[in-house]
């Protein structure tokens, strides 16, 4: 990551989160007055970061879409405490402008049992997974079977009341994994139980060869590919 950032007009810069939008380029003045001690900055790789503030009514949310003087419009802007001094400082020192995300892009869960299981939301995503697979009797699977589990097995008996439960795609799975962390276990294990040591499988079959398919290793955050016909471990979800 660059040393200073700029603190208005157009800046280039990348994103410290693995779910990285296209690029986009934005530029104009904001409407409305100043909001003072923040500025606002979109999460993109081509981003403008505009030091003045978004109509009141609007500061408050941190995803929207807000109009400019220019005419433009800016999806996802997002307010962020600004120190101000002209540039966004990137040091070891924690509490700069740098080190602050919206709280959108920050792992975020919620544990609940519902008819009797447990399942974790994300609360980014939206998506709902099975918090501890292993309660629900899941165990190592083929990749077909690993399939059938979460799509059939699970859905037969309606974990928490939902029938729609199934295998994730491998950016799906690839959410949970917190890529910041250098620990045994990339996720978060208060949200996601038994998760050391295991790789698992995903829906998605690797275009280039369809006998193998992709799977994740949940204690490094490893994105791999495997033979089909190898046994690993299910994490099963529904949702978007």
């Amino acid at each position: 990551m660059p040393g200073t950032w700029i603190s208005a007009g157009e800046a280039r810069w990348r994103g410290r989160t693995c779910r990285k939008p296209a690029p986009v380029i934005i530029s104009g003045a904001c409407a409305g007055g100043p909001e003072p001690g923040y500025m606002y900055m979109k999460n993109i790789v081509f981003a403008a970061i505009i030091s003045c503030a978004l109509p009141a009514a609007a500061a408050a949310a941190d995803l929207a879409t807000y109009s400019f003087g220019s005419g433009a419009n800016c999806h996802g802007v997002w307010k962020l405490p600004d120190s101000s001094t002209g540039t966004i400082s990137f040091t070891g020192t924690f509490g700069e402008d740098a080190d602050y995300n919206p709280a959108a892009t920050h792992p975020s869960y919620t544990v609940m049992y519902i008819s009797g299981s447990s399942v974790t939301v994300d609360n980014v995503t939206g998506l709902m997974w099975l918090t501890d697979p292993t309660l629900e009797g899941l165990t190592t699977y083929t990749w077909e079977n690993a399939l059938a589990a979460c799509a059939v097995s699970i859905n037969m008996v309606n974990v928490a009341g939902y029938n729609n439960w199934r295998l994730p795609t491998v950016r799906e799975m690839a959410t949970i994994v917190d890529y910041g962390k250098n620990v045994s276990d990339a996720v978060n294990t208060a949200a996601f139980y038994n998760t050391g040591g295991a790789n698992v499988w995903t829906s998605t079959t690797y275009a280039g060869d369809p006998t193998t398919a992709w799977l994740v290793a949940l204690y490094d955050g490893y994105v791999g590919k495997a033979a089909k016909t190898l046994s690993y471990r299910v994490r099963c979800v529904r949702g978007p």
